[in-house]
């Protein structure tokens, strides 16, 4: 099938697919939008999410799905992860490098990715790559700024593959 649609396309920046086909697409051109899509590339709803409390505008810099479904809504300034589910509800939210003023008002991330049930965050101005639970605990980090082994230049996508590492089966 075609699947072109530019009232709803425009300005793609990440996309990710639920256990039922359904297309999420992020798109930020003047604002943080997320087109959904049936498997089909049939046009069905859009979610524009605000701050909870404030309800401002959310500023989003990725979207990761996870097994059950939940859409994992990475925000900027302050970094903050929300997780809502595939209707738009809100079920939880963290702040991510709470702790660290410096990382925690980036101007950008990365794409992120749901890797192995963590939550895989590019930070390219510091040129490393975090990892947190899907409750917000900080896992691990990868990585430090430079262009030698173990080092990222500017760090702007995480992927992953499926399957576990212990037995390397997909």
């Amino acid at each position: 099938f075609d699947f072109r649609d530019p009232d709803h396309l425009a300005c793609a920046r990440q996309v990710v697919v639920d256990s039922l086909g359904r297309i999420f697409v992020l798109r930020t051109c003047r604002e943080s939008v997320i087109s959904v899509f049936e498997y089909n590339g049939e046009f069905l709803r859009e979610f524009r999410f605000t701050h909870p409390v404030t309800e401002n505008a959310l500023t989003i810099d990725g979207i990761a799905l996870d097994e059950q479904d939940r859409l994992f809504v990475l925000s900027v300034m302050p970094a903050h992860i929300y997780c809502y589910t595939t209707t738009g509800e809100l079920l939880s939210d963290f702040a991510i490098f709470a702790d660290d003023t410096l990382l925690q008002n980036q101007p950008g991330y990365g794409t992120i990715a749901l890797v192995k049930g963590k939550l895989v965050i590019p930070v390219p101005i510091e040129g490393f790559v975090a990892r947190y639970t899907t409750d917000g605990q900080l896992a691990s980090g990868l990585g430090s700024p430079g262009d030698g082994q173990g080092e990222f230049s500017f760090p702007i996508a995480a992927a992953g593959k499926s399957g576990t590492a212990e037995t390397g089966t997909p």
